[in-house]
């Protein structure tokens, strides 16, 4: 084969113009910091760490307010297609708490007053951090016609700590398809 110094600039130089083209100014990279920089700045705190293992939930770092009581939701991350069953039984359970000034009260009740999630007074009693853990099972089915339902569990373990500003903290759950 024989080395062609015309072919071989023809088709590297195209490469080359694009590559020094498309590289950004120092100005553009300034900039991009600077918005990178107040888009973290503006961030109010990082979101609770969630960790599921099959039916086991544990959600820690779900910042409150160190003196008062914060409304805490656990709002429901359902699939498309998918909703809370509000005619089938529903119940949460709390087995422990520690650094709670007092337990959330257990629920006997229908999907319908949990359609929206669960909401939970968290008042800390002024320790670094706090816990909660319990059971809550529900039921999910499809949204159109009902025809397919599955019952869920989820057995949580919930983590507090006193950094927080917000009265009202919504935390997501994800819940099965029911398809």
């Amino acid at each position: 084969m024989k080395y062609r110094p015309l072919a071989f600039a023809a088709f590297v130089v195209p490469f080359w113009v694009l590559a020094c083209k498309s590289a950004p100014a120092p100005e553009a990279l300034k900039s991009q910091a600077v918005q990178n920089a107040s888009t973290l700045a503006a961030a109010p705190f990082a979101p609770p760490a969630v960790k599921a293992v099959g039916d086991k939930l544990n959600i820690g770092g779900i910042a409150v307010r160190p003196k008062g009581v914060t409304q805490v939701r656990l709002a429901w991350s359902v699939p498309p297609g998918t909703a809370v069953n509000m005619e089938a039984p529903a119940h949460v359970r709390w087995h422990s708490s520690d650094g709670l000034a007092s337990a959330p009260k257990d629920l006997d009740v229908t999907g319908d007053a949990l359609k929206d999630g669960v909401a939970l007074a968290i008042e800390l009693t002024g320790g670094p951090s706090a816990s909660l853990s319990g059971v809550i099972k529900l039921v999910v089915c499809d949204d159109v016609n009902h025809a397919v339902c599955t019952p869920v569990t989820r057995d949580v373990q919930l983590g507090f700590v006193p950094n927080g500003t917000a009265t009202v903290v919504s935390v997501p759950v994800a819940l099965p398809s029911a398809k």
